[in-house]
């Protein structure tokens, strides 16, 4: 990120075409947070039978903060709250998330086909990064 930061600092020649890149950065964050908000868009991102450039995409997605946030967000929701399950037609409690989740591989069915999801922990790792 500070590298992005650098680039956007040089290209940008006077005071007001930096502002203009920072609200520009701004919006598009809340508008990627918006659609990221719901756990089950952030499921497609981890079907096993998708393409190749799906799979460049989504590690290309996994750099911008705020997707590893919604990821974890997704993580912990998914387990511990309750949410609609397609399948079945109906809200289904949680089991709930506990310490040894951080680490565990989530793994499921997403309409017709399997999803797994990456570790927690490395969406954390990644922010600190």
């Amino acid at each position: 990120m500070q590298f992005l930061a650098f680039f956007i600092g040089t290209l940008c020649s006077n005071l007001t075409t930096g502002y203009v890149v920072a609200y520009a950065v701004l919006l598009l964050g809340i508008v990627v947070e918006f659609i990221l908000s719901n756990p089950y868009v952030i499921f497609i991102f981890y079907i096993s039978d998708a393409p190749t450039w799906w799979y460049v995409f989504r590690k290309f997605l996994e750099l911008y903060p705020a997707y590893s946030y919604s990821k974890i967000f997704a993580d912990i929701t998914m387990k511990s709250g309750g949410h609609y399950e397609l399948m079945e037609g109906r809200w289904v409690k949680g089991p709930g998330y506990k310490y040894e989740d951080l680490d565990s591989h989530f793994r499921g069915m997403f309409p017709t086909t399997e999803i797994t999801f990456d570790v927690t922990f490395d969406g954390i790792l990644c922010e600190i990064e």
